[in-house]
């Protein structure tokens, strides 16, 4: 979009790109241009006009108000000469706004699912370290009352009976394993082994 503004507030040429607003020519002319601008975006707009004014060269957003009431992201480039005319020239960054709120709002996103991840991580972890201590104590209680039995410390044992005991033992051994397997594996997920 390019245009010729005077420090007056006016727009006083357009080109056809201003069409993008949705307003005739006629429209655009007869208005001062902070009319269009969006109100949260008034005085930045006009303290911009007043650096002109005093000679600096300037490049600033604001948004536009489009006819059917919507904005439109415009980022300009603008100097005025000593007649008091403003040369400016937008590019309409709407899209690229848009794409952008996308990605903050996608990158808050991602960032509360991987602490949530993280915290749930953490618990099962925790969970996991527990359980196994909850669950080896008494392993280790039997592994050790039947490596006891076995080796007769408490009398003579029939062949079915040491059997038996034999297979509880080797149960409970392998059950430990599993155990100490499951807690290895939670602590080198939780970052805790190297």
């Amino acid at each position: 979009l390019l245009c010729i503004a005077g420090l007056d507030g006016y727009f006083k040429r357009l080109n056809p790109a201003f069409k993008i607003l949705g307003y005739k020519e006629e429209e655009l002319l007869a208005r001062p241009f902070l009319d269009f601008v969006h109100p949260d975006d008034h005085a930045v707009t006009a303290g911009e006009v007043e650096r002109l004014a005093r000679g600096q060269t300037i490049a600033f957003e604001n948004r536009y108000r489009c006819k059917d009431g919507s904005y439109r992201n415009l980022l300009w480039s603008a100097a005025a000469d000593e007649a008091g005319l403003i040369y400016a020239a937008a590019r309409d960054i709407t899209e690229r706004k848009r794409v952008e709120e996308e990605r903050v709002a996608l990158n808050r996103l991602l960032t509360e699912r991987n602490e949530e991840l993280t915290r749930a991580s953490r618990a099962k972890s925790d969970f996991l370290a527990m359980m196994s201590h909850e669950l080896r104590t008494p392993l280790n209680s039997i592994i050790g009352f039947s490596e006891v039995l076995i080796d007769g410390k408490f009398g003579v044992l029939n062949e079915k009976q040491l059997r038996y005991l034999k297979n509880v033992h080797q149960s409970g051994r392998r059950l430990l394993g599993l155990i100490n397997d499951l807690l290895d594996l939670s602590k080198v997920e939780a970052g805790r082994v190297w």
